[in-house]
């Protein structure tokens, strides 16, 4: 394994995959679990799924994270369309 210096500041699913050498699949449900559990915080881009380098190390080696909260995914708001028909008069 490399040293945690040698990984991006943010994890990929791809990069979770490699250092804990499972399946992506697995990676997914990891992240999904972690996610919910709050073990680490994950962080969304557009749909991509972004994990802090230094909290997901810490929980891997087995050290408590500071900052356990929770981490609401933000997606980008969409003006509500609101379509209206009018009746017409067939007479």
């Amino acid at each position: 394994m490399q040293d945690r210096a040698d990984y991006p500041v943010t994890l990929k699913p791809k990069d979770v995959k490699n250092i804990l050498r499972i399946g992506i699949n697995q990676a997914y449900d990891l992240i999904r679990e972690a996610e919910a559990q709050g073990w680490f915080p994950v962080r969304y881009v557009g749909n991509a799924k972004c994990i802090p380098r230094d909290p997901f190390f810490e929980w891997f080696e087995g050290r408590p994270i500071a900052d356990r909260t929770k981490v609401r995914k933000i997606r980008p708001v969409r003006p509500r369309v609101v379509m209206r028909f009018e009746r017409v008069s067939t007479r």
